[in-house]
Parts: C-alpha cells; structure tokens; sequence
C-alpha cells in the first residue's frame, strides 16, 4: 500500500513539474515577442529621429534661403509651418514610443520575476522527486523483502501440505485397520474379528501392540521400522489366556499354528 502511494505521488509531481515546464515556455515565448516589438519600435525611434534631423537640416537650409532670398519668405514660412507640424507629431510619436517602451519593460520586469519565481518552484519540485525517488526505491527494497519472506511462506506451506497428504493418507490406513483389521495377519484378524461377537474371547485379548504402544508423532516411523511385525502381537493379561488363545485358533483350524504362536504375547509371563 505504502508503495503504492509513493507512486501516485511521484507521477503527481511529475505532472506539476511538466506543467510548470510547458508554463516557462509559454513565458519565454511571450518574451521574445515583446523583445522583438521593442526591436521593432527602437527602429521605428531610429526613424523618426533620421526625419527629425533631415528636417532640422530643411529647416536650417530654408533659413539660409530666407537671408539670401526675400523673395520667397512666405514660401519658406509655409514650409516651416510645416515641419513644425511634423515635428510636433513626430516629438508626439516619440513620447508614445516612450511609453510603449516603458510598459514593455515593465513587463519584461514582470516576466523576469515569473521566472525566478517559476524556477525556485522547479527547484522545489526537483528536491522533492529526488526525495520521492529515495522513497520508491526504499519500497522497491521492502517489496523485495516481501517477496523473498513469500516466497519462504510458499514454501513452508508447500511442505506442510506434503505433510497433511502423507498424515492424512496415514489417518485412512489406520482407521481402515482399525475397522477392518486390513493389514493385519490372518490369525490375528480371526480373533479380532470373532472377538466382536464373543464375549470369552474378548475377554482374553487386551489388544494388539500397534493399538497400544503411544509413541510421539516424530518418532512413529522409525518404531515401525524397528518393531515391524511385532506391531501385530496380541497382547494378552497372563500365558494362560495366551494358550487359550491359540488353542482357539487350532479350534477354528487355522493353518501354520506354529507362526501364530510367536504373534501372541502375555504381559504376566513366568
């Protein structure tokens, strides 16, 4: 979960710091354009100011002719009239011209302020994706570990389910042996069998030794392998119920009475 956050919020800052990129172009533009306006009107200044100077150059020039020529004083007035006219636009032009230029750099003041603005806002954006980029890789470290303890578990639960098959397995063998005697030597599943249904004999058989021996879980298969057989000895309270016993079994005509004989054990044995 932690993860995933981090990760939501690094491509959140990655967002802000794309827009605020493409914001700074959009600045830059709008700076070079009001650069080249004030290119363009500096030209404009350089013109005017050309005229003004022919002008004056006119203007002087008529003056020369008015002392050297009387004759042509109101032409020279009119002339003068004139120029005056235009210089009064062109001074009129001039003051617009100073005034464009100073709001443009206002502007250009402005823009310049935006900028730094914008780029400690971006320097501020960096530290944090570099703050973000520790963290994520922090996660990715965690996530890794997770998935190594995971994959333990998997395995442990694996085992353990190989273990449940195998006790499970063992749980159907023994209930079936314990209803049915299956496994069991056929003396010995004639008497317990018979015995179910009689009482006297019953009464002589204390039970086989696999049925009662309690031996812990984790040693179970290395009793089995050291007992073997003997895990379907009868085991009786006393030798005389032990002869009764086989004497029923020779009774009942069971065959090798001999191998029968070393499956019945007494506990009172002297």
């Amino acid at each position: 979960m932690r993860w995933t956050q981090n990760a939501t919020k690094a491509q959140r800052l990655k967002e802000e710091i794309a827009e605020t990129e493409k914001e700074l172009k959009e600045k830059k533009k709008a700076y070079d354009a009001l650069t080249e306006q004030l290119a363009s009107l500096n030209l404009l200044y350089s013109e005017v100011s050309d005229k003004i100077n022919k002008n004056q150059n006119f203007m002087q020039s008529g003056q020369d002719k008015l002392v050297g020529f009387l004759g042509g004083l109101a032409d020279v007035k009119s002339e003068a009239a004139s120029l005056s006219a235009e210089k009064l636009t062109a001074l009129a032009r001039l003051e617009e011209i100073a005034l464009a230029e100073k709001k443009l750099a206002e502007k250009l003041a402005d823009a310049g302020d935006a900028e730094k603005e914008y780029s400690r806002q971006y320097e501020l954006l960096c530290q944090k994706r570099n703050g973000l980029d520790s963290d994520i890789d922090e996660a990715a470290s965690c996530l890794k570990d997770f998935e190594a303890q995971l994959f333990e578990l998997n395995k442990r639960i694996s085992k353990l389910n190989e273990e449940k098959t195998v006790m499970q397995a063992r749980k159907n063998m023994l209930y079936s042996l314990t209803e049915n005697f299956e496994g069991y030597i056929n003396s010995v599943k004639r008497l317990l069998k018979d015995a179910q249904h009689d009482a006297a004999l019953s009464s002589k058989i204390e039970g086989v030794v696999a049925n009662l021996i309690k031996v812990p879980a984790h040693l179970e298969t290395a009793v089995e392998a050291a007992l073997g057989g003997a895990l379907q000895n009868v085991v009786t309270r006393n030798e005389d119920d032990a002869k009764f016993l086989i004497k029923y079994l020779k009774r009942q005509q069971v065959r090798k009475n001999y191998v029968f004989a070393r499956y019945v054990l007494s506990k009172d044995v002297s």
